[in-house]
């Protein structure tokens, strides 16, 4: 029979809690460290998003030079200057990004340039 008067926990109860405080605590803080994650980085992804967005609707809005040209070379700071552009503090300046015009699709893309 058990004993009922046993009082205390055993060291198997411990050891069995230590673990699944620490398997929560390890998720908690993986889950955690996505809010602190490179704001750099995320601010470099989206410059690019932005300056290839709008070389793309420049492209699009001299598709004639373009489609004899087939493709040109531009920096943020004449993306800027054309209006398509807004970088206030003047970090897309100096990216450099080609917008390139294919015959066979009718289509105006935009890359960076490294």
């Amino acid at each position: 029979m058990l004993d009922m008067n046993k009082k205390g926990y055993t060291f198997p109860d411990i050891i069995i809690v230590a673990v699944l405080v620490g398997l929560v605590t390890l998720f908690v803080f993986n889950r955690a460290s996505y809010a602190f994650s490179d704001v750099s980085e995320i601010e470099r992804v989206a410059a690019e998003t932005l300056i290839t967005k709008g070389a793309t609707e420049y492209g699009k809005s001299i598709i004639e030079t373009l489609k004899n040209e087939q493709n040109i070379y531009l920096t943020g700071k004449d993306l800027k200057d054309a209006g398509y552009l807004v970088d206030d503090e003047n970090k897309m300046s100096n990216m450099k990004v080609e917008i390139t015009y294919s015959v066979n699709n009718n289509e105006v893309t935009a890359k960076l340039v490294k």
